[in-house]
This record gives structure tokens, C-alpha cells and sequence, in this order.
């Protein structure tokens, strides 16, 4: 079907940092799509987030979070989502923080957060709970913020990866704000 092949060539420039080219295939691959199957089929929904992805990649966070609110609607009346709710609700935390509507991201974060530790995925867990501290930062909740900053850093698994270097960056920053 061509919309599959659009999607699937859409994602391959994607996936080459070609998000320029991709957009208009993978808009084209969604509109097909929703004209020829139900909007809940997870075909669309695949689509969906790949257009919300690749919007986000180039800046466009208005359509990045139109696309992803579709997504996190739909995500409640669906069983077998085909695009993992960690990463959408993650996605949709950065990009309000981006936006400066930290009390949405914050709560984005925290869901993200308790799916990620129910599914038992230590490196989104560690990512998202870095998320969640830089936001609660930039909400003036410092006292959380060092909370989770001091969790990340004693978490062996992490040390000397990004996630602990970004840590202590943020950790300092947070310091040198409150004095």
C-alpha cells in the first residue's frame, strides 16, 4: 500500500537526520491513512507519532504536541498501543518544559516516570527521572529537584554515563541558584 511505503520511507529519512525530507511523507502516509482505516487502527497511530516526532526534531512544538495529545486520547481506549506510552508521555514532558508550562510537564514526567518503573526500564527511567528534576528546578522545587538529582548519582549503573554527567551539571546549577 503506498501510504506504508511512505511511512516507511518517511522514517528512513528520519532516522538519517533528514527530517526536512520526511515530513512531507510521513503527513501524506497519515492523511491516507486516516481516510482508509479507522483513526485507532495502529497503523495511524504509528504514523501519528512519527509525524509528532519529526515535528518536534524540527521545531514545530505546537504540531508535535497537537499530534501527541491525539495520541495520548487515544492511548486510553487502546489495549495493544503500538507505540510505547513511556516514550509519548516523555516526549510530551520535554516538549512543554520546552514550552515553559512546567506544572504540564511535571505531570507528564511523573507518568512517565511510574510507566517506565513498571515496565523496569532502568536507562528511560533514569532519563525521565532527569527530566523530572530539571523541571521541578525550573518550577522553584529545588528541595525535589536535589532529591532526585542525589538518587541519579548514587545509582551505580550510571556512573560515568551521560545521564551522571548531565546530573552533576544540573545538580551544580541548581546549587549555585539557591547559594
Amino acid at each position: 500500500m503506498k501510504s506504508d511505503t511512505m511511512h516507511k520511507l518517511g522514517c528512513l529519512l528520519a532516522n538519517k537526520n533528514e527530517p526536512k525530507a520526511a515530513l512531507p511523507l510521513l503527513d501524506e502516509a497519515q492523511r491516507i491513512k486516516k481516510f482508509v482505516y479507522d483513526g485507532k487502527h495502529k497503523s495511524v497511530l504509528e504514523t501519528t507519532w512519527a509525524v509528532a516526532a519529526t515535528n518536534h526534531t524540527l521545531g514545530d512544538n505546537d504540531k508535535a504536541l497537537k499530534e501527541y495529545s491525539v495520541l495520548l486520547d487515544k492511548m486510553a481506549n487502546i489495549e495493544d498501543m503500538p507505540v510505547d506510552a513511556v516514550v509519548i508521555h516523555n516526549s510530551a514532558g520535554k516538549l512543554f518544559f520546552e514550552g515553559g508550562k512546567l506544572d504540564k510537564a511535571v505531570q507528564f514526567f511523573r507518568q512517565a516516570l511510574h510507566e517506565a518503573e513498571t515496565a523496569g526500564n532502568l536507562q528511560l527511567k533514569s532519563e525521565i527521572t532527569l527530566n523530572l528534576a530539571n523541571a521541578l528546578s525550573a518550577r522553584g522545587e529545588g528541595d525535589k529537584a536535589m532529591e532526585l538529582y542525589g538518587k541519579l548519582l548514587k545509582t551505580k549503573q550510571l556512573k560515568k554515563t551521560k545521564i551522571s554527567f548531565l546530573t552533576r551539571f544540573n545538580k551544580s546549577l541548581l546549587l549555585i541558584k539557591m547559594g
